[in-house]
């Protein structure tokens, strides 16, 4: 941003950013002598408060064409400046959706040797010589007859070198191509002004502006042709340009130029029948990166990711960074069979998922001793695909439909495509149902717990898992599976927790007064938000005070994404609350990705074996081992283990035979309300 400003500030000249409004939002004059007020007047003031009336219809007409139309305007305007009259040229270009840059020039000096021709030839010889502009006499044909010093000079010739040269000779092949028609509009009688690229003598290229006409001489007809260099002043054009309409980090096209081009696509496939399609990309896990080795390091992997995906498609393709680690890629012109497209789409998503799985080395800068870290680093993309044709739906439903399908691809198990169904746009509608009872529930207070008995090889019933369950009042009793990760997506699982931890230590303490569940110990499921909170340990403090409730009888059940992040700060909060008795259970142990290194350093008193490993452990040899490995490791290290999702006599037996002792499940009983719990704890021996 520092060597944009540099070159901002270098412009001789005037540069205005207005709204669409026509407001001043900045104002920039290396010569404060050509404003006619200081630059302060103009800032958050209309170019009606500043303009006289026509001058000002004229900027704002020209500003709203150059905003709606995407294009450059130029217009000629003539302003009093300090008691003198002055020429301007501007030219008006988009930067943003709703912004417009202003290039202003002075050209006073111009349009006074344009009046002096007329009216002196020895005035105009004078003038000719001595113009900063650099002004050549053409023939018919495009033949060089008279250039003045500062045209040469801009070229690195000298006037007698130039002498009889042709157009072709300066014109690169881009300006070549279209010199026949400039030359036939010229001596129709028309005054141009347009822009072309000459080379410089030593092979640069050099962008300028020319104002061109018919004049007579003698009776010959002449071509006049006024050039400016605005090499410079095209470069901050294109600086402007590529700060409105590419992300700076990946170079790719940013949101805004994406929507244009699937505009542009649509209009293409509404013209050819052919079907587009929209590909939203997200990368698997990328915040762990971040988490792990800084932004930078991240920011490492975003750029060899466009790369890759910008070699992976055709140049007719876009693609696109829509922020963060989200990516579009916009397909064009497949084919009029939508099952063919399909197709297509399909190669091309198993392209980019094979082109991304490749490892990445990602090198960071020198630090301040040299040194650089190597990082080798594995990604995987979850993919989602709306195909398109035509106008058949806006924009906006495209890009959410792609949305959407990206979300099910991460819901299926992430490193997959999958393409946009109506299907999605009901189980949208329900999401969005489902958010909104959920909100209402908590507020009505529709939830309860349920208490799971935990029971050892005795039968006995030693203690009870705490389980929330939401009975709503037209659809029942919702499974937990379907409300609690909603929850936790909208940022409700955090004051739910604290009233089932609130619930099941009130209790708790109750049933310390009596003889029959004094013993009971009370297990309570905490999620990795709830316990990253930084109060989360003066909470349970509090409740644990509050309510009475025995320390010693409590167990918190941690999953083992608690663990994914701030692991220091995670032992930290354990060892507090395991100094005042609370103990912790490792949940669902073995489906996560604990190193054994890292359960070594956790204070904790209980693993628990996941039921879906309980449920195939008699018919899957692979579950078998794992089982016995559990068991095995919380033996070495002296935890005790409890294996959840129990339902037959079958597996409690060659659990026991295992070596595991302490079980839950509907073998013995469902998840119960407070008397049921209780009637059954009556019949049950303890």
């Amino acid at each position: 941003m520092q060597k944009s400003e540099a070159l901002l500030n270098a412009i001789p000249d005037l540069i205005f950013t207005t709204n669409r409004a026509g407001q001043f939002l900045d104002v920039k004059a290396s010569d404060q002598s050509l404003l006619f007020a200081p630059s302060e007047v103009f800032l958050h003031r209309t170019v009606h408060d500043v303009l006289p009336q026509p001058t000002a219809d004229l900027v704002m007409g020209a500003s709203v064409k150059a905003l709606d139309s995407k294009t450059v305007q130029s217009l000629n305007y003539s302003l009093a400046v300090q008691g003198q009259e002055k020429y301007f040229e501007a030219r008006i270009a988009p930067s943003t959706r709703d912004n417009a840059i202003s290039i202003v020039r002075d050209i006073t000096e111009r349009k006074q040797i344009e009046e002096e021709l007329k009216a002196s030839e020895e005035r105009y010889r004078l003038l000719f010589d001595r113009a900063t502009d650099g002004i050549l006499i053409l023939s018919e044909d495009g033949t060089l007859l008279a250039v003045n010093k500062a045209f040469a000079s801009m070229h690195g010739y000298t006037e007698a070198e130039m002498a009889g040269l042709h157009l072709r000779n300066l014109d690169t092949p881009e300006t070549l191509q279209g010199l026949p028609a400039r030359l036939e509009r010229i001596l129709a009688g028309e005054v141009l002004t347009f822009n072309v690229t000459h080379y410089h003598k030593d092979g640069r290229v050099l962008v300028l502006e020319v104002s061109s006409s018919l004049i007579t001489a003698d009776g010959r007809r002449l071509i006049q042709a006024f050039h400016r260099d605005i090499t410079e002043r095209w470069r901050t054009e294109e600086l402007v340009r590529e700060m409105a309409y590419y992300d700076p980090l990946t170079r790719l096209a940013n949101r805004m130029l994406l929507r244009d081009r699937l505009t542009q696509s649509m209009l293409a496939g509404q013209r050819s029948g052919n079907y587009g399609a929209l590909i939203f990309l997200d990368l698997d896990n990328f915040k762990p990166l971040n988490d792990e080795h800084g932004h930078g390091v991240g920011d490492l992997l975003l750029v060899e990711v466009a790369k890759r995906l910008k070699d992976g498609v055709r140049q007719i393709d876009t693609v696109a960074r829509f922020g963060g680690d989200e990516f579009v890629v916009l397909l064009d012109d497949l084919a009029s069979d939508k099952e063919q497209a399909r197709i297509k789409v399909d190669l091309v998503a198993d392209k980019i998922r094979s082109t991304l799985a490749n490892p990445y080395v990602l090198q960071t800068p020198s630090d301040a001793f040299g040194l650089k870290k190597v990082i080798e680093h594995r990604c995987t993309v979850s993919i989602g695909v709306s195909l398109f044709l035509g106008h058949e739906n806006t924009s906006d439903e495209i890009l959410k439909w792609a949305d959407l399908a990206m979300y099910k691809a991460k819901d299926a198990g992430r490193n997959t495509a999958c393409f946009f169904d109506p299907e999605m746009q009901i189980e949208l509608a329900n999401r969005l149902v489902l958010e909104y009872d959920l909100r209402e529930a908590i507020q009505k207070q529709q939830f309860c717990v349920h208490y799971q008995p935990q029971i050892n090889t005795l039968g006995e019933i030693t203690g009870v898992e705490a389980l929330l369950r939401w009975q709503h009042p037209k659809r029942g009793w919702v499974q937990p599976a379907t409300f609690i990760r909603k929850a936790e997506k909208i940022g409700q699982i955090v004051p739910l927790g604290l009233w089932v931890l609130e619930t099941a230590c009130t209790q708790l303490a109750r049933w310390a007064t009596q003889a029959s569940t004094a013993h009971l110990t009370m297990a309570i499921n905490v999620s990795a938000r709830q316990f990253h909170q930084s109060d989360f340990v003066d909470q349970v403090l509090e409740v644990l005070a509050r309510t009475g409730a025995n320390p010693g009888r409590l167990k918190f059940e941690l999953t083992e994404s608690v663990l994914f992040s701030n692991l220091e700060g995670v032992i930290t909060q354990m060892n507090v609350l395991k100094d005042v008795g609370v103990s912790f259970s490792l949940d669902d142990f073995g489906t996560g990705y604990s190193s054994l290194a890292c359960l070594k350093r956790l204070p904790l008193a209980q693993l628990k074996i996941a039921q879906e490993f309980v449920r195939d452990i008699l018919v899957d040899p692979d579950v078998l081992a794992i089982a016995r490995m559990v068991l095995a490791l919380a033996d070495s290290m002296g935890l005790h283990v409890i294996a959840e999702g129990v339902e037959t006599e079958a597996q409690r037996v060659l659990l026991a035979a295992l070596g595991c002792h302490h079980y839950q499940g509907h073998l013995f009983s469902q998840a119960l309300p407070v008397p049921e719990f209780e009637a059954l704890l009556a019949r049950v021996p303890n």
